[in-house]
């Protein structure tokens, strides 16, 4: 799982930095490159708005999305199972992985430990909305400490 998540947030992280147009790092939600995908949240207590570039998919039951800011902060969050809308709850159960990353530095949910939730509010082929919160680990190896708290996330991304 730990090698699953060190390639998911590698694989948005360059999906993100090679997505991002020439209109400045904006995100004004009108006909940027990111099609107006959104995603906001709070990490311990500071505002977090993806502002470089979001991205998402729905493959295989998996619901995935990501986003980056020009300081090098991300949060990205890969859920298996995801068929219907609902709350779902974070936990070695489920074995979703929720990452922050701040530098080279990143915090997990998985196995590893973390908790919290996340709830979709609408799924199509084409299309996520919803909210999540979670307290995240130190991922091992990545010189992170302590936890991270994540709160007031919100996402709505299209694929």
């Amino acid at each position: 799982m730990k090698k699953f998540a060190r390639f998911l947030t590698c694989a948005i992280l360059c999906a993100a930095v090679a997505s991002c147009g020439d209109d400045g790092g904006t995100n004004d939600d009108d006909d940027d490159d990111d099609g107006g995908n959104l995603l906001t949240a709070s990490i311990d207590g500071v505002a977090f708005n993806a502002s470089l570039a979001v991205q998402g998919s729905y493959t295989s039951n998996v619901l995935s999305f990501g986003g980056v800011t020009a300081n090098a902060r991300g949060v990205f969050i890969a859920i298996p199972n995801i068929t219907a809308t609902g709350t779902f709850d974070l936990g070695p159960t489920r074995q979703p992985v929720l990452t922050v990353n701040i530098g080279s530095q990143a915090w997990v949910t998985s196995s590893v430990g973390g908790s919290g939730t996340v709830t979709v509010s609408s799924l199509s082929a084409t299309r996520a909305t919803g909210s999540f919160s979670f307290i995240a680990a130190p991922a091992t190896g990545s010189g992170a400490v302590g936890t991270k708290t994540v709160t007031n996330g919100v996402f709505d991304v299209t694929f």
